[in-house]
């Protein structure tokens, strides 16, 4: 998969927002470890990129990049669906220093009754 980019130059003169970039695109374990949590290794993401603009700001990111509010529009969508929903389920585990909610998402597959959660926070 290659990264996601966005340069400012590019945005200007051809439209173009974040888009998939780069070449050479490898991600694996870098041979150093952390030194707690049980000697887990640190993995590198590595990528060649030619840029295309000269005195250009170019961003680099492994995924699009999104605001909260865009994450609970998807989720909500997701809850109105009722194909989706029986998927998972949303729970406020608790509440931010800035009273937003701090929710936790429960996903099950049906056919193989196995289930994990996915935690997300916001200021």
């Amino acid at each position: 998969m290659k990264i996601a980019v966005y340069s400012a130059r590019k945005a200007e003169a051809e439209c173009v927002g974040w888009h998939r970039a780069g070449d050479d695109v490898a991600y694996f374990a870098g041979g150093i470890r952390k030194r707690s949590q049980s000697c887990r290794c640190l993995f590198t993401l590595r990528f060649a990129y030619t840029f295309a603009y000269s005195a250009d700001t170019v961003y680099f990111a492994y995924s699009y990049p999104y605001t909260v509010s865009q994450l609970n529009e998807y989720l909500n969508k997701l809850e109105t669906d009722q194909a989706a929903s029986e998927y998972f389920s949303r729970k406020t585990l608790c509440r931010t220093l800035a009273g937003n909610r701090c929710e936790y998402l429960t996903v099950t597959s049906v056919s193989a009754y196995k289930k994990f959660c996915l935690l997300y926070t916001s200021d």
